[in-house]
């Protein structure tokens, strides 16, 4: 009878475990609310439960009901994450967000830092120009754009590269400041020998609370030794 919207969020098993133990004890009737088609739009998870368990489900009709109503309704409840809002667009067939989705499980990065590879820019804003959305703000409403796929990956590749050397690779402001200098040092920032110090261990990576002593302990690290010295951190960054 009844069915779902495509690209709403996929019914949640722990959640629906707990409505069935819930509703054993006492079930209250709140009803779930789908389209003249039956549509699930709010209450999928109380509807599985139901149908586990046997019991009636209760449901009022909303005519007209589009999956944007649906993501409305379902913020006055459980909010959607990220990944709800990227699977959703991904079966609703937004290539960017299939796109991005391959790129982001294939590393062991942020969500945040991936966008920001996928961009171009360490900006937590959709572009560079300030009053623009956030780029979270701007991904969950399905306006993601993939700026630079090829170069992302790249780069994603040799913030990689520094795990062996580094278990906090993965931490937002060293990646940021490696986006920073992949983006804005390129012209004297050589990746591949910034590797080849780090593999001697001496002086080391250490974690640093914000981006701007990340990057001057990668330069303290890049210049070790080195003849003629680069600056790759200056307060104008």
């Amino acid at each position: 009878m009844f069915g779902y919207f495509e690209g709403n969020r996929e019914v949640n098993e722990a959640h629906v475990r707990n409505l069935m133990e819930s509703f054993t004890e006492k079930q209250l009737s709140v009803p779930i609310v789908v389209d003249e088609q039956f549509r699930v739009g709010d209450g999928q998870n109380r509807l599985e439960a139901c149908r586990r368990l046997g019991i009636p489900v209760y449901y009022i009709i909303i005519s007209g009901l589009t999956l944007k109503d649906v993501k409305r309704l379902n913020s006055n409840t459980k909010s959607w994450s990220w990944k709800q809002h990227m699977d959703s667009f991904c079966d609703l067939g937004y290539e960017d967000y299939i796109t991005y989705k391959e790129f982001f499980n294939s590393y062991e990065l942020n969500h945040t830092e991936c966008m920001q590879l996928c961009l171009g820019h360490t900006s937590l804003r959709k572009g560079k120009r300030k009053g623009q959305k956030t780029m979270a703000k701007a991904f969950n409403d399905g306006q993601f754009k993939i700026v630079q796929h090829g170069k992302a990956i790249e780069q994603a590749n040799m913030i990689t590269e520094v795990k062996p050397y580094f278990d906090d690779f993965t931490h937002h402001h060293f990646v940021r400041a490696l986006i920073h200098l992949f983006n804005k040092k390129q012209d004297v920032f050589n990746h591949s020998v910034f590797i080849n110090k780090l593999a001697k261990r001496n002086p080391k990576l250490v974690h640093q609370g914000n981006r701007n002593d990340y990057l001057r302990n990668i330069e303290e690290i890049y210049n070790h030794g080195a003849r003629n010295k680069v600056r790759l951190f200056t307060y104008t960054d």
